[in-house]
């Protein structure tokens, strides 16, 4: 098994022993910035590597008697909004908005919601949002619950040791 690399191992085993500390505290915060800024500039380096052997081992379905791949997955919400709409018309009108963004695309940066409503009612309708956090305001959270819609999107996968028996 491959040992765990640590940020005090990386720094006395393969950094000060090549790039010493200066005595000099000026000299130490140059050498700090420069240290700093080579390892930042290693971190996508070390992403890209990292995604290109987990898609190899997805990819190719190869197994480790040692490791397994967890793909772990992170739960996110957002309001069904066809069903706040049609169960809580009023709830709906009282948290429905769109994003800026949005809005200027459909009549500029000046103009809100119900402008771009009578604007555009087919496009503003399925463009507009709600928060999360605006329905909790105005309802209990037993009565929000059936207008969120949970999904999952994947994480980070992880490579952990297996458990033996």
């Amino acid at each position: 098994m491959t040992p765990q690399i640590t940020p005090a191992d990386l720094l006395n085993t393969a950094i000060l022993p090549h790039w010493p500390r200066p005595a000099d505290t000026y000299e130490q915060a140059l050498w700090c910035e420069d240290l700093e800024n080579a390892l930042a500039a290693l971190i996508p380096l070390m992403n890209a590597q990292y995604h290109t052997a987990v898609t190899a081992i997805i990819t190719n379905n190869l197994q480790n008697p040692q490791y397994e791949l967890l793909q772990p997955q992170i739960p996110y919400r957002r309001i069904n909004l066809d069903l706040l709409r049609k169960n809580l018309p009023a709830t709906y009108q009282k948290i429905i908005h769109l994003k800026a963004t949005d809005a200027e695309k459909i009549i500029g940066r000046t103009e809100l919601y119900r402008l771009a409503r009578k604007t555009d009612p087919a496009r503003t309708d399925t463009l507009a949002c709600a928060n999360i956090g605006d329905l909790q305001k105005i309802l209990r959270p037993e009565e929000a619950e059936p207008y969120l819609i949970t999904s999952h999107k994947p994480a980070r996968p992880k490579i952990i040791p297996r458990k033996t028996p």
